[in-house]
């Protein structure tokens, strides 16, 4: 399944100054790639520069202390740069961003830009899974988890990712199913120590299992079925 509809991931800066079209220096820096996100950081309240999680951290508020963009100045925002995101029809993803490095996903696959001047540092991509049913279909994906040097991110197939956060190199693959063409995975996982957690849906079937996964093997630990109990079976 090929669309050829591209999406536009459009990201705006404020700068307190804005001269005539000159391009602010701090845009031509380069960003890091010695990422090591520790607990720290992901338990760190309330957000600042980082962020690090799809709501931004633990309490799943979304807040943010960042102050520069405020009612009196929101007017001014400009776009600074557009970046083409293939294979989907739809956005749903939260960029993280862990100092200056913002990780993107779209279906299958992921990126992490410049969140500066949003040049590509490097792409992960897998093809779309062919022949999946009901909200499977759809090819979905929230974005990504990230601890210490890996992000974790799902597959439209229902499958768990690992991949290096500084080359995008795939670290390990486990499946939560075993092909059930009904399950789909879109949600952004959720790092914390020493486990690392991820939910996967099944189409339009009554049940959600939320399998609990080893950070570093991708090792099912546990799992629960909402419908049933919130207890492990």
């Amino acid at each position: 399944m090929t669309l050829s509809r591209r999406i536009k991931l459009v990201m705006v800066l404020l700068f307190p100054v804005l001269v005539g079209g000159q391009e602010p220096a701090s845009r031509k820096s380069s960003v890091d790639l010695q990422i090591n996100v520790q607990k720290e950081a992901l338990a760190a309240q309330p957000v600042g520069k980082n962020w690090l999680s799809y709501n931004g951290d633990y309490s799943g508020q979304r807040y943010s202390s960042l102050d520069q963009i405020y009612a009196k100045n929101v007017g001014s925002l400009r776009a600074q740069w557009t970046f083409h995101v293939p294979n989907s029809d739809s956005l749903e993803v939260t960029p993280v961003v862990v100092d200056g490095m913002m990780f993107v996903t779209s279906a299958n696959d992921a990126w992490a830009l410049d969140a500066q001047t949003g040049r590509m540092v490097w792409h992960y991509a897998r093809p779309i899974t062919e022949g999946l049913i009901d909200d499977a279909s759809q090819h979905h994906n929230r974005g990504v988890g990230v601890w210490g040097t890996s992000i974790y991110m799902e597959t439209d197939n229902a499958h768990l990712l690992c991949l290096d956060a500084r080359s995008g190199h795939l670290r390990w693959d486990v499946a939560y199913t075993d092909g059930n063409p009904n399950y789909g995975a879109t949600s952004a996982p959720l790092a914390t120590r020493p486990r690392r957690i991820a939910r996967c849906a099944r189409g339009t079937e009554p049940e959600v299992g939320r399998p609990c996964r080893s950070r570093r093997q991708g090792r099912e630990m546990d799992r629960w079925q909402q419908h049933l109990s919130d207890e492990p079976i």
